[in-house]
């Protein structure tokens, strides 16, 4: 099963996209110092140019579901992926590891990683999964490396280079997944500016954690 096959069955909701990034709904003036241009190398999370350039997260795709029994094919993505499982059990496979994840576990995979899913039939895996992007910042809006540069557990978390980070939740990341998708599908004319907040909060979250695994 190819890739866009997989996409077609997930239904993924996809926003309106120039190159794989999302534009923001901002006033016609702000729209105009927006510039929207992917950054090179895959959208990898661990781009040297995180640190010295002014680039901002942007989510590309995201989707709940509920899998029973179900193999996934090997494919990867052009952007990071957060895999989050919010009940039930399943294997995420790379070609370096099979990682068994259960609720609340979740797993970040970098931009380019081959992987697919495994859920056995019979026990059910429902999860939520978000994939993000790379543009440059525009005016007002934080970029990557401004909120690294007020967390060391960001700063660390991009220097890793870690093709598959593999987290437990206490709770946090969970209901910021859930704020974002509902910002998202809110239509407000705000949404773009809430989701990219939502997400740079994402992010520290998720270098905390890692920071305290280490």
């Amino acid at each position: 099963m190819g890739c866009n096959s997989i996409c077609i069955r997930l239904i993924y909701r996809r926003l309106r996209m120039e190159q794989r990034a999302v534009v923001p709904q901002h006033s016609r003036r702000d729209r105009a110092n927006w510039r929207v241009r992917i950054v090179p190398e895959l959208n990898s999370l661990y781009d040297s140019t995180r640190l010295e350039l002014d680039h901002a997260p942007f989510i590309t795709a995201y989707y709940y579901k509920q899998w029973d029994g179900f193999r996934m094919s090997f494919h990867c993505h052009d952007s990071v992926e957060v895999m989050y499982v919010i009940s039930g059990d399943c294997i995420v496979e790379t070609e370096r590891e099979a990682i068994a994840l259960r609720k609340g576990d979740f797993v970040l995979l970098d931009a380019g990683v081959r992987h697919r899913l495994l859920v056995d039939k019979g026990r059910p895996c429902r999860m939520l999964n978000a994939e993000f992007g790379f543009a440059d910042a525009g005016a007002g809006h934080p970029s990557v490396r401004a909120l690294a540069a007020d967390s060391p557990a960001l700063t660390a978390l991009l220097t890793a280079a870690e093709p598959a980070v593999v987290l437990r939740d206490p709770h946090d990341v969970y209901q910021t997944l859930r704020s974002l998708v509902t910002e998202l599908d809110s239509g407000h004319a705000e949404r773009g500016c809430m989701a990219q907040l939502l997400l740079g909060q994402l992010l520290v979250q998720i270098a905390r954690l890692a920071q305290l695994k280490r």
